[in-house]
């Protein structure tokens, strides 16, 4: 197969003695009988020569019915368009791949996105397809801690068409506390339902009515001898009213789709971006547009900067219609929930006296809602400690 072989019709009047001839010649193959003087086998390439005097001797005649092998192979791979333009990026791959940069991966950070690393690194030429010898070690490892002051040290190593970026971030020590005197006060007005106190005084006590702004820690602590000064901390929990105003229109567009979506092609490589369709792309008001992003990888997770971007546009006909009272006052409902929710620093929604109307094209909800939440926060300031009256206020 290597040296190639040819496949022969040998016809003579003495077939078995020409066959014993050239086998005591030459390594003979695939013997067949085609008829009484006709045997036809195959031979190596190389030994054709030699066949071809044993034939001259003999007298006998001979064709070539085939020619086999690798060498054979090749001549008509060669015809082939396809094939040749393969083999010659094969080619082109073995000689480029090795002396570049396709893939980067960092690694050691933990505060400082890979994202930030990459980009002060393709300032100095590390980026995709970049020559591995233009590329300056030490001249990436000075940008990267000169823009990133984050790191304190980074290490860029390089193996067949892969960078890695190695880091160290810095260790801040952490602030020191500011022992500036201060107090928990009350954000809402409430009604005091439980506290916890791990430093400071408590001047309020469960049950007790506080409004917006009232101490509920003090940061001064008397301690016989002397008043000691420092930052309240603690937990006051208390029952709160919020009085609810909503609104929502009572009609709502409906999109219905005229026909099938119209889908364009286009391709990011690197950062620039090749539009595989000829118009503008710019939009109708009444057309809907959703985009996808299909980046493409190798086996084995490496991705490559190249992304497919598949945009579907919908044309759609807008429809007001009415919006059911049950539907809206769920909105509602939900609306204010989340609403309450976010704005509670920790609790949970106790219940609920909300009113549902429809008038001049809207539905309006009004009540309140009482939640047991956290009122407490912390407030620098100077306060003059002193005693409570009997209602639990300040004097």
């Amino acid at each position: 197969m290597i040296t190639g072989y040819v496949r022969v019709r040998v016809t003579s009047a003495q077939p078995e003695h020409l066959l014993g001839v050239l086998s005591s010649r030459m390594q003979i193959r695939d013997i067949t009988h085609a008829s009484a003087l006709s045997v036809e086998y195959a031979l190596a390439k190389p030994k054709m020569a030699e066949f071809e005097d044993i034939m001259e001797q003999d007298g006998g005649k001979w064709e070539i019915i085939g020619m086999y092998g690798l060498p054979e192979y090749w001549k008509k791979a060669w015809k082939i368009p396809v094939i040749v333009c393969f083999l010659f990026f094969l080619l082109a791959s073995s000689i480029l791949i090795p002396a570049r940069v396709f893939f980067i991966q960092v690694q050691g950070n933990e505060l400082v996105s890979d994202q930030q690393i990459l980009n002060a690194a393709s300032e100095m030429g590390l980026c995709f397809g970049a020559p591995r010898r233009k590329l300056r070690s030490e001249q990436i490892k000075n940008k990267l801690l000169s823009t990133i002051p984050a790191l304190s040290w980074v290490g860029v190593n390089t193996q067949g068409c892969v960078a890695t970026i190695s880091v160290q971030e810095r260790k801040f020590e952490p602030e020191s506390k500011d022992e500036t005197p201060g107090h928990i006060v009350a954000m809402r007005d409430a009604v005091v339902s439980s506290f916890t106190v791990t430093r400071g005084k408590a001047l309020c006590k469960s049950g007790q009515a506080v409004r917006a702004g009232d101490v509920l820690i003090s940061g001064y602590m008397d301690m016989g001898i002397c008043t000691r000064v420092e930052q309240a901390e603690g937990e006051v929990y208390g029952v709160t009213q919020r009085e609810i105003h909503a609104v929502l229109p009572d009609k709502t567009k409906y999109l219905q789709s005229q026909k099938d979506s119209l889908k364009k092609y286009s391709i990011i490589v690197g950062k620039k971006r090749i539009n595989l369709y000829s118009d503008s792309g710019i939009l109708y008001p009444s057309c809907g547009k959703m985009t996808r992003v299909k980046p493409m990888t190798l086996p084995g997770g490496w991705e490559l900067p190249i992304k497919l971007v598949i945009e579907s546009y919908t044309d759609y006909t807008t429809t007001i219609v009415d919006r059911p009272e049950d539907q809206s006052q769920q909105m509602l409902l939900d609306c204010i929930k989340r609403q309450t929710l976010q704005g509670l620093v920790a609790g949970e929604i106790l219940s609920q006296e909300l009113e549902l109307s429809h008038d001049q094209g809207k539905y309006t909800m009004t009540g309140s809602l009482e939640c047991h939440e956290m009122i407490g926060k912390q407030s620098s300031g100077v306060y003059i400690e002193g005693d409570t009256n009997d209602d639990g206020k300040n004097s």
